[in-house]
Parts: C-alpha cells; structure tokens; sequence
C-alpha cells in the first residue's frame, strides 16, 4: 500500500493511498475518501462491491484518503487481494431470513424519542438480515434508551404493528411545542417522511383504495406547503441517510427531491404539486409484480428484469382507475425510466420527447437507487452517486442534475 502523507481535518487524521491499491470486483473494508476543493468527502463506504466501472473512474484520481485509524486494515485488505478475512463477521442463528422483511417496516430513529415507552416490537437489520432488537408490547412497553438510539443499522418495526406506530407519532407530535426552531423543523419533516411512508405501504398493499389515493395527495400537498412556507425544511426533508431499499421509503424520497427541484426550477404550485405527487406514485405498479421479484436478495435475471420493467405500465392501468390523480401527474410515472438517449423503457423516448416531469422523475429516481443498499451492493454515497450520473448525463438532462447537485449541497 503506499501512503504519502497525512492530513488533519475536523479533528480527524487521514492517510492518503493510491488509485492502485484497489482491487477490481471486492467488497471495500472502510470507507474511501477524495479530497475536492479542500474538503474531504466520504466517496465509498465500507462494504460497497468496488465493481470494474468504479475502478476505471477513479484510475486517474488523486487526493484518495482512508482514516489513519483504518490503515492496518486496509494494507491487509491489499495483501489479500480484496478476499474477506476467514474471522469475518457471520450473522447470528438469530436473524430473520431475509423473506421475512417483507413483513417488516422500515422506521426513522429520529421518530423515536429518548425515554418514551415504545408499545411495539423493534428490529435492526444490516444486509438484508434482521434481528429483534427490543421485545415489547401495549401491555409491556419498552422504554427507548441511548443504547437503541444508537444502534447501527435500519430500524424496523412488524407491519402488523404499523397502527401502533402511527398513534405513537400523533402522541409524541405535541412536542413540537417545547423545542427549539431548529429542533422543530427536524421534527416535523421526520414526522411528514413517517408519515408518508405509513401511506406509501399501505398504498402497495391494497392500490386500489380511492381513500389511501387521497391521503397520499394530501400527504404531498403537506410537503409542498411547508417546504413553500419554510424552503429551509426542504433540506431536512432530504434524507441523505443511506438506507437499505424499500418501496415506500424510495417513493417518498423520490417524491421529497421532485418537489424540491420543482421548486428550484421555478414550477408554479399546481404543478409542483401534480410532481409530487406523479413522483410519490410512480412505482405503484411494482404491487402488481411478484414479490419474490421486486424483493428478490441479488440482481435479476433477464426475464425477471422483463416483468419487472411492466410496473410502468401497470402503474399506468391502476392510477387510470383513481380520479384523485391529476392528469399532470402522470408523466413521471410513465416517463421515470426513459432516457435521453433513448434507451429508457417502456416507450424508448428520447430527446425532447419526454417531459420536464419525466426529466426530472428520472434523475431522482436514479439517484435514490444508487444511494440505498441493495443484497448484492451496499449503497453509494451522494458524492459518488452524483459522479455515476454525470458520466452518464447522455441519459439526463444537464440543467436538472446541475441543480439537483447544487440542492443537495445545502443539504447538512
């Protein structure tokens, strides 16, 4: 491994390593760091695969850094080729086989609060595994400690118990009375993304519900409102977490960055509302593909990937079915997988062919996937998931991407 020097940032010491001690197709032992106009940013996160294109696009680059603390680690990482040493961390008898999340729900920490009494079950799940974290119920409810706070990991909670939730976020609303400004923004935007994500869920299991359509809507209409009244709520709208993959999670996500660059692009409020909620819906349709498909733990195959391309379409026929949806809203639905270049589905448009709503959609809906974990990936950081869609900008429009950079970058 070769280090050149060491650098000192926010109390923390770096070492810098070079392009070539990467090893093509492995799993990174911690997280990578570039330095870009003085600052050090996280480029790739313990655990990411270091696939054949991330190491073509970084052969070239200097001012690569790793933590001082994490240099025995990656010089072993090196002598080995990349291969996992034979100690590595294997998962307990314990977990929950990964079919299981499906009936799960992901929850936000920062929806629980220190020192309340939790009436529900808790889980934490690393790569598709989950564990019991906390047992508890309505007639034994456990308390919420700095401990649970704390632990790494997605936090999840049964679907059966997504009720329980519910009411426990209305008791624990009142609390925004006796924060501070800043503090209460935090909240209610974590109480406006929980909140969406309850509706999200149930939307996928039973898409058909005029009603479940119409909280949704409202659910968007809360969003822009807020973010109209205080711009400053948008970036802690913006989730920059780095979660595993869920449906409902990526939908509000989606939905959260749409509204944002309608915003920014100077769309009027009927519009950014009809985005968002075009935005919020747009994989409705993945409730009609098989689940074993949409949660499969790996990539799919071709004919897999065949079905799961018709969620579009699908989503198309049940949103047809719901006069809550703005004709508006439809282009980011259908348009969300089309690319510039034309080698989107499921109409292979190109160019001015596809939409400002379909455009937008589509860069959004990129960039979330790329930074949520999948089975087979852990997920990649804004900075290197912004770099993945300039390098293919073939397939999204320039000016959108230039300002969703610029947005997330006020984002803290």
């Amino acid at each position: 491994m070769t280090t050149k020097s060491r650098v000192i940032v926010g109390g923390s010491i770096y070492t810098t390593i070079a392009a070539t001690d990467f090893i093509a197709d492995t799993k990174l032992p911690c997280d990578i760091y570039i330095s870009k106009g003085g600052l050090i940013t996280c480029l790739f996160m313990k655990g990411t695969v270091f696939s054949g294109k991330a190491h073509n696009s970084i052969m070239d680059k200097s001012g690569l850094y790793i933590r001082a603390a994490d240099k025995a680690l990656f010089g072993e990482y090196v002598l080995r080729g990349g291969k996992d040493h034979p100690s590595a961390e294997t998962h307990a008898e314990t977990n929950v086989p990964s079919h299981d999340l499906q009936d799960l729900f992901q929850i936000d920490r920062n929806a629980l609060v220190s020192h309340s009494k939790i009436p529900f079950n808790l889980y934490l799940c690393k790569q598709q595994n989950a564990t019991l974290l906390i047992e508890a119920s309505e007639e034994k409810p456990a308390r919420v400690d700095e401990l649970l706070l704390s632990a790494q990991g997605d936090l999840l909670i049964r679907k059966s118990d997504m009720s329980l939730y519910r009411n426990y976020l209305k008791q624990h609303t009142v609390k925004l009375n006796t924060v501070s400004k800043r503090i209460e923004s935090k909240v209610k935007a974590t109480l406006m993304r929980e909140n969406s994500k309850l509706v999200m869920q149930e939307i996928l299991e039973n898409p058909r519900n005029e009603e479940l359509i119409k909280a949704s809507r409202e659910e968007v209409n809360g969003v822009v409102d807020a973010v109209i009244k205080d711009k400053n709520i948008l970036y802690d709208l913006i989730d920059i977490r780095n979660y595993d993959y869920y449906t409902y999670t990526h939908s509000v996500n989606v939905a959260v960055l749409a509204i944002g660059l309608g915003i920014n692009t100077g769309l009027c409020r009927e519009n950014i509302e009809h985005l968002g909620i075009g935005a919020m819906l747009h994989d409705i349709g993945k409730s009609s593909i098989p689940s074993e498909i949409v949660n499969k733990p790996g990539m799919l195959d071709e004919p897999e990937f065949a079905i799961m391309k018709t969620h579009v379409t699908e989503g198309e026929k049940l949103l047809l079915a719901h006069a809550a949806v703005p004709s508006d809203a439809f282009p980011a639905l259908l348009e969300h997988h089309e690319k510039l270049s034309g080698t989107g589905y499921p109409r292979g448009l190109a160019g001015g062919d596809i939409s400002l709503f379909g455009r937008i959609a589509a860069i959004v809906d990129a960039y979330d996937a790329l930074t949520t974990g999948r089975a087979y990936r852990a997920a990649f950081t804004p900075f290197y998931a912004l770099s993945v869609l300039t390098q293919e900008i073939h397939d999204y429009d320039r000016d959108i991407l230039r300002t969703l950079i610029e947005m997330l970058g006020r984002v803290q």
